[in-house]
């Protein structure tokens, strides 16, 4: 069948072994091959009664009785790197896109949250972005699997103002 589809009727022996290293070469060249799920840079210990109630009650109640934390400089889950400052989606309001603002990467059993902050956005069509502006409401905890999307978006300053371009968060 291979000599068939390769057209080749020479040494197919050979043929047979590029083709396997090809596709090892491909396989080891992947980000996650050899790479853990999650990866943590700059790791220091916290106490959770240093964060806000709302976020103790969300440690507790998912994960139990917790007296530290670990805070994370970067975080990497799956070859996506996340550090405090970017801006993630998260839920929708209205048919709109509700975006947060990482401050915090928490550490706790094997799991990734995330200590945000929420952002007010508005849709510009002129920019063909959303403009962000801070919410009065305090910080929050989220986890991944409440992402709309797992790639983080960098907010940018354009005349005074932060905006975050929509790529895929426009909703029909």
């Amino acid at each position: 069948k291979v000599i068939h589809e390769m057209q080749n009727f020479k040494n197919v022996a050979l043929t047979l072994a590029r083709r396997h290293q090809k596709m090892v070469a491909c396989h080891l060249d992947a980000a996650s091959f050899f790479k853990p799920e999650l990866q943590v840079h700059s790791v220091k210990s916290a106490l959770l009664s240093s964060f806000p109630g709302n976020i103790q009650d969300f440690v507790q109640q998912r994960y139990g009785a917790h007296k530290t934390v670990l805070l994370a400089a970067s975080i990497i889950v799956d070859g996506i790197k996340y550090v405090a400052g970017m801006v993630v989606s998260v839920g929708s309001c209205a048919g709109l896109p509700e975006f947060r603002q990482i401050k915090q990467l928490l550490i706790i059993n094997t799991d990734a949250v995330f200590i945000c902050r929420p952002m007010i956005a508005w849709y510009h069509e002129h920019f063909r972005a959303y403009e962000l502006t801070q919410g009065s409401v305090g910080l929050t905890a989220i986890l991944m699997a409440d992402f709309n999307d797992v790639l983080p978006l960098s907010a940018y300053k354009l005349r005074g103002k932060w905006f975050v371009s929509p790529k895929r968060y426009i909703f029909c």
